[in-house]
């Protein structure tokens, strides 16, 4: 069964591929490259031109092809001028992130994405799969595009191919299984429902049906548990209290857009009304120097060209190295002591993720709850 009538929107939009190919400047003495539009269904449907950005929102200008599609399976670098040098995907195999497109009357959509290799050798090109859509349910949208890798990579095997390119062939079984997922139409929250008669995907119990926001608890906060300290998180909340402008690092997408999702989990129920772009691309670095509050994700390649802009009084987040430069009048706004609770629930949800302690899936948020009753 699934649910229809009232509600606005699909499960989803668009499925698009994008592709990382040679730029047409005949007039380069060095090889560049570009992230480009390659597959997409419905077939015969325009795409949103900043879709090829946002998949690939790394610094490519001065990379080779061969480092990218070496860089497919490196570690991740720990510095901009390593990420630089290095390769554009410096994700986990099968790793992706998140990155939201606004309309002119505020409406979002959610791009979901998870990156894949074709062919082997100089022969490799890196693409990045990517679900557009209106609900913002990541588990779900990871698991479809675990699904359609898992039908390419079977694809592949079963015709011995070794192309690197998302051929009509090869398209043919991620169309199938796409029409079947549409012929579901949206399904109630919690239901499951069966693709290529061995899939299974599944719609997350427990959501606001008028956004697709998942009931919060404390999982939806673990992420930024993961690369900060409490303290550090507690600086974040402040500065996003006090609606600063914002700006993430991390050589990891993937990691960035992760721990923006969870920081805005934190202040619940309220919720962030400016600028939000979990994931920036380079073209779009400008909106860095926007004189109201944002808050922003951006790769660490882009350190260097951010630099050159004249931005002041940002707060900037390193996730790599757990480091918040927060502003000293937000620490002056609120004493310590109101905080103090925050932190002690962070350390006691921390020490639940190591294996020690009673689980507690709602810790930090009562904690959090707590402190906006007793701020008001």
């Amino acid at each position: 069964m699934s649910s229809n009538g009232a509600l606005l929107y699909p499960l989803f939009d668009q499925f698009v591929v994008v592709s990382i190919v040679p730029t047409k400047d005949e007039n380069a003495n060095i090889p560049s490259y570009e992230p480009s539009v390659s597959a997409l269904y419905p077939p015969h449907t325009a795409p949103n031109p900043n879709v090829a950005l946002f998949c690939f929102p790394e610094d490519i200008d001065d990379i080779t092809f061969g480092a990218i599609t070496k860089g497919m399976a490196s570690q991740m670098p720990t510095s901009a001028a390593s990420v630089t040098k290095a390769s554009i995907n410096n994700e986990k195999p099968g790793g992706g992130f998140f990155f939201v497109l606004t309309d002119g009357e505020g409406r979002q959509q959610f791009g979901f994405t998870r990156r894949i290799t074709l062919g082997a050798g100089d022969a490799a090109v890196p693409h990045c799969m990517c679900v557009l859509s209106h609900w913002q349910w990541q588990t779900t949208f990871a698991q479809l595009l675990e699904i359609i890798e898992s039908k390419i990579r079977k694809t592949l095997y079963m015709s011995r191919s070794e192309s690197n390119l998302f051929t009509p062939d090869l398209m043919a079984g991620v169309y199938s299984i796409l029409t079947e997922l549409e012929t579901y139409g949206l399904p109630l929250p919690g239901e499951s429902v069966m693709l290529d008669k061995q899939y299974m995907l599944t719609r997350p119990k427990e959501d606001d049906t008028t956004k697709g926001h998942s009931e919060t608890t404390d999982e939806a906060i673990y992420p930024l548990l993961e690369c900060m300290t409490p303290p550090k998180i507690v600086s974040l909340f402040l500065a996003l209290l006090c609606e600063r402008r914002v700006i993430a690092v991390s050589s990891s997408l993937s990691r960035i857009s992760r721990c923006l999702a969870a920081a805005l989990a934190m202040l619940k129920p309220f919720l962030w009304q400016h600028i939000f772009i979990p994931v920036l691309p380079r073209p779009l670095l400008d909106y860095c120097c926007a004189p109201m509050p944002f808050l922003m994700g951006l790769h660490a390649s882009l350190m260097l060209p951010l630099q050159m802009l004249p931005i002041n009084e940002t707060v900037f987040v390193d996730l790599d190295r757990d480091q918040v430069g927060i502003l000293k009048e937000d620490t002056d706004i609120l004493p310590s002591s109101m905080t103090q609770p925050i932190r002690v629930a962070l350390e006691s949800a921390l020490a639940v993720t190591a294996g020690k302690g009673a689980p507690n899936k709602r810790i930090i948020i009562d904690a959090v709850r707590n402190f906006f009753v007793n701020l008001l």
